[in-house]
Parts: C-alpha cells; sequence; structure tokens
C-alpha cells in the first residue's frame, strides 16, 4: 500500500491519485489517499487509477481533521463520494465510536 502525501513527490498535499504517483501506485497493491481530500478527488484519482480504481482507498479521518463531510457520524458524505466514483474507503481512528 502507498500513502500518498509523501515529500519526495510534491511539496504539498495534493490528496488525489495523480500521474507524479503512478509509477508508485503501478508497483504496488493500492494508494491511501490522505483524507484532506476534495470531493472532486474521488473522481479525479479513479480516472488516473483507471481499471484499478477499486485499489484507490479515499481516507477518511473519523474525528474530523480534516477530512471531506467532517468526519464522525458525517463519514457517510465521505463514502457516499468515493462509491459514486468507484473508488474504495479507507477509515483512520474508527474507534472513537
Amino acid at each position: 500500500m502507498f500513502y500518498d502525501p509523501l515529500p519526495t513527490l510534491t511539496p504539498i498535499l495534493i490528496s488525489h491519485c495523480n500521474a507524479k504517483q503512478k509509477p508508485f501506485f503501478d508497483a504496488c497493491d493500492g494508494i491511501f489517499v490522505n483524507y484532506t481530500w476534495a470531493e472532486s478527488a474521488p473522481s479525479v484519482s479513479a480516472a488516473a487509477a483507471a481499471h484499478r480504481r477499486y485499489d484507490v482507498y479515499m481516507g477518511v479521518d473519523v474525528f474530523g481533521r480534516g477530512t471531506y463531510g467532517g468526519g464522525g457520524m458525517a463519514c457517510a458524505a465521505a463514502a457516499q463520494v468515493a462509491l459514486r466514483a468507484g473508488t474504495s474507503l479507507a477509515l483512520f481512528a474508527p474507534g472513537w465510536v
């Protein structure tokens, strides 16, 4: 699994799968997209991943630290956006419930 916000790839946080990450994505089982993604990120990531779109795991921080939808009981909002785009979802810190 490849985690997207590596500083060797970009000095800023991208939070979606893109061409700079493609060689790493191709060499591993999937990519864990950082939880600070925007609403368009799952669609952009699915397009970049093509037939491997389900190997893109959109991160969701259940504590809500900058995550799409706000975290907590609103994690379903992020899940719906990821599902519509055809990507997977990865929950960070689900034990708070």
